[in-house]
């Protein structure tokens, strides 16, 4: 040991096993603790405990996010699809179909100016906030998911400080305890 005393601030900086990464992508895709627990051949208790472990909570975050990610552009693309069908029944031989389709399309798109459509964000404050989300992904798995709210670069900042007082002030006390040599 160094001399310096171990202090506990709630951080294991133990790398996942490949159980636990398992573990934690298949709680992100839905599963339950039961159904991982008897999966992996551990007991319930201990994915209880594996969900304590910070670096399990940002491998769930991960997972979780590249899951509702794939989800999302896979709804993207039903939506795409659908629309080119509705679009080309507009060109039937059955003006039935054509007026039931004209229906369906007016009925269910919103205008082009109603919905934002375009490149890139629809507002400076949606831009900034993605360039934000960009340089601080820490950010992003702090708002569980990514839902903005206001103050939270402050929050985390302030977070961020509270945690490098607290370490400094650790090592410090350890440095005034152990004599010089």
């Amino acid at each position: 040991m160094s001399g310096k005393k171990e202090y506990d601030i709630g951080y294991d900086p133990t790398p996942l096993s490949p159980k636990q990464e398992r573990a934690a992508l298949l709680l992100a895709e839905g599963e339950t603790g039961a159904y991982v627990a008897k999966h992996l051949k551990v007991t319930p208790q201990t994915i209880v405990e594996w969900k304590k472990k910070h670096l399990f909570q940002v491998a769930f975050n991960r997972h979780r996010k590249d899951f509702v990610d794939s989800a999302r552009e896979s709804i993207r693309r039903g939506i795409h699809r659908a629309s080119a069908t509705v679009v080309a029944l507009l060109d039937d031989d059955d003006p039935k179909i054509q007026l039931q389709a004209a229906k369906t399309l007016l009925d269910k798109v919103e205008p082009p100016e109603m919905s934002g459509w375009g490149i890139g964000e629809v507002t400076v404050e949606k831009l900034i906030e993605a360039e934000y989300r960009k340089a601080n992904p820490v950010s992003e798995l702090l708002s569980y998911g990514g839902v903005y709210t206001d103050g939270m670069a402050e929050q985390i900042a302030a977070k961020i400080q509270e945690a490098d007082a607290h370490w400094e002030a650790a090592w410090n006390d350890a440095d005034k305890a152990e004599p010089d040599k």
